[in-house]
C-alpha cells in the first residue's frame, strides 16, 4: 500500500481500527475524544515521516501512534502529580463553613475562582495574619500543603487581576 497515494480521509478510514485498539488498550475511556484527536495527528505525522525502505507503513503507524498516546498520558500524569498532590483526606479535615473575605479591592472577581483551600489560606493569612506553619497546624495538614494553597491562590490572583490591583493587594497584605 502506497500511503502517499491515499487521501488523509482514506488513510483515517483504513487505520481507524488500529487507532481504536490502541486507545482501548490504554484503558482511559474518559479521555477517548482527546486520545482520538492525538491519534489522528500522530497518523498524519507518521505519514509524513514514513520511509518505505524501512518496512511496512502499518507497523510504523502503530508504533508511532502508540508512542504519541503514551507520551501524552505520561505528560498528563506528570502535570497532575505536580499540580494536584493534595490527598482527599486533607479536605475531610477542613471545616465545612465557607470563608468570606470582605475587602474593598476586587477580590469579588477572583473568589469564585479560588478553591475552598485557597480561600482558607487567603482568609487565614489576610484576615488573621497567620503564616503557613500556623495554618498547617490548625487544619492538620503539612506546611508544604499550605504553601501549595498559597501558590495556587496567588497564581489565580495574578492571572485574573490587573497589575495595579495585584500591587494594591500586596500593599494591603503587608500592612
Amino acid at each position: 500500500m502506497n500511503v502517499n497515494l491515499l487521501s488523509f480521509e482514506e488513510l483515517v478510514e483504513t487505520f481507524t481500527p488500529l487507532i481504536k485498539s490502541q486507545i482501548k488498550q490504554l484503558q482511559r475511556p474518559e479521555l477517548y475524544d482527546e486520545l482520538y484527536q492525538i491519534s489522528l495527528i500522530a497518523l498524519w505525522e507518521a505519514r509524513t515521516q514514513y520511509n518505505s525502505k524501512k518496512g511496512q507503513f502499518s507497523a510504523f503507524a502503530k508504533m508511532y501512534v502508540r508512542g504519541k498516546l503514551l507520551n501524552h498520558i505520561n505528560a498528563e500524569h506528570k502535570y497532575y502529580l505536580r499540580n494536584f498532590t493534595i490527598e482527599q483526606e486533607i479536605f475531610e479535615n477542613i471545616p465545612a463553613h465557607d470563608y468570606k473575605i470582605e475587602v474593598s479591592f476586587p477580590f469579588s472577581r477572583v473568589l469564585p475562582l479560588l478553591s475552598k483551600t485557597e480561600r482558607i489560606w487567603l482568609s487565614e493569612y489576610y484576615e488573621h495574619g497567620k503564616g503557613p506553619k500556623e495554618i498547617a497546624q490548625q487544619y492538620n495538614v503539612s506546611i508544604d500543603t499550605v504553601k501549595t494553597w498559597r501558590k495556587r491562590a496567588i497564581a489565580k490572583l495574578r492571572f485574573n487581576l490587573k497589575a495595579s490591583e495585584v500591587l494594591e493587594l500586596i500593599d494591603r497584605i503587608r500592612e
